[in-house]
């Protein structure tokens, strides 16, 4: 028999996203990128609220190693926020949320993004919130990454529907709601990757509706009294 969890995939009420101005490509504050190019951050950059909303397609941020920080005074705001838009590249990015008194914070939120990448990124939410929330994408990859949800109530990485997308040498770290859970979508992959879970939840999840997940070469350390992997689903492979 299957442990079942309840999903609340409505999440995300009442979202601020409000910016006022348009990227240019030397990012110096924070702002909207409403056209496809390259754009590259020259300091670091800082809102109460949301930082960096994308709306198009074909956009590469890049980081430079400086630092997004977000929602040091706001609730339900994004660090970096896509939605219906494809292939979207983030690299080299530090992804902050600051404080602990805000709640609902992500940060980094797609939703209806296909194609996209994150790469060479560090986002520590470990205070309120999700640090990357995936919501009907595709073809979609975290990367030689850094993800850091302890002591956050949203989970630290969850693919609410992801499809043929992939976690690959990349770290996620929680300690209350859990670390990396694919809650649906089929052909995901979790590559030569570390889940370190200090809670009680479930480090790696699969809900009933994520189907032929292959999870190899990977480390899942559970130091808690919760389920290192729970899976709720068939047809996954397991290997190494």
């Amino acid at each position: 028999s299957w442990i079942i969890f309840k999903i609340n995939c409505n999440i995300t009420p009442n979202i601020d996203i409000t910016i006022s101005a348009a990227c240019a490509g030397s990012i110096t504050t924070c702002c909207d990128i409403t056209s496809s190019g390259t754009y590259t951050l020259a300091n670091n950059i800082s809102s109460g609220g949301s930082c960096i909303n994308i709306t198009a397609s074909d956009v590469e941020l890049d980081c430079a190693n400086f630092s997004i920080l977000y929602g040091s005074s706001t609730s339900n705001t994004r660090g970096v926020n896509a939605s219906t838009v494809s292939r979207i590249n983030i690299s080299n990015c530090n992804i902050i949320a600051p404080n602990a008194t805000p709640t609902n914070r992500v940060g980094i939120a797609f939703r209806n993004v296909n194609d996209s990448l994150v790469r060479n990124s560090t986002v520590n939410n470990s205070l309120a919130g999700t640090a990357a929330l995936f919501t009907i994408v595709a073809r979609t990859t975290i990367q030689d990454s850094t993800l850091d949800g302890r002591n956050s109530t949203g989970g630290t990485v969850r693919w609410l529907t992801n499809t043929n997308g992939t976690l690959r040498n990349s770290t996620i770290y929680a300690s209350l709601f859990g670390s990396f859970s694919i809650e649906a979508g089929s052909g995901n992959r979790m590559l030569t990757s570390t889940i370190d879970d200090s809670g009680n939840n479930r480090a790696v999840f699969l809900g009933t509706a994520a189907s032929s997940t292959t999870l190899a070469n990977s480390t899942i350390t559970c130091r808690g009294n919760g389920f290192g992997l729970l899976m709720q689903t068939s047809n996954n492979i397991i290997e190494n």
